[in-house]
């Protein structure tokens, strides 16, 4: 349950990978997250989107207390990356963030976290047909919260 008017941090995390249409690697562009109204739970009229914030990679969170190459085994393995100074690559999860307002009418709503990558692939609404997907679930992921 969450109070009517509040904000509240929504954390999650997102993946780009490959165009399908062309092969090339995809890396993540953009998150959004949409809400709408989800009268016993089935969603009522329009969903409105807003962007969320991709987290920059924080270098320091990430290199392991343990390391003590002189920086080398950990700089090798970022340096697989196509750019490591940016934390959406290809291939690699994407942290972000989100400052949800929650209406201010009382109800059900259905939150959605929607990705698109740089080919401008963006997730559909719901799975497409699961045989023509190698990897699981492709739609857009879903909630429903209580606003009182």
């Amino acid at each position: 349950m969450m109070r009517t008017g509040s904000t509240y941090k929504v954390r999650g995390i997102a993946f780009g990978g490959m165009d399908p249409q062309s092969g090339e690697k995809a890396p993540l562009k953009i998150m959004e997250i949409g809400i709408a109204e989800a009268p016993n739970r089935i969603v009522f009229g329009n969903r409105t989107y807003k962007e969320a914030t991709i987290r920059p990679r924080a270098m320091d969170a990430v290199r392991p207390e343990y390391d003590n190459s002189g920086e080398m085994d950990f700089e090798n393995a970022l340096s697989r990356f196509s750019n490591p100074d940016d934390w959406t690559n290809t291939f690699v999860w994407n942290l972000w963030e989100f400052d949800l307002k929650v209406p201010n009418d009382k109800g059900m709503y259905r939150l959605f976290a929607r990705a698109t990558d740089l080919a401008d692939n963006s997730q559909p609404l719901e799975e497409d047909d699961p045989a023509e997907i190698r990897d699981g679930n492709n739609g857009q992921h879903s909630i429903i919260i209580q606003a009182e």
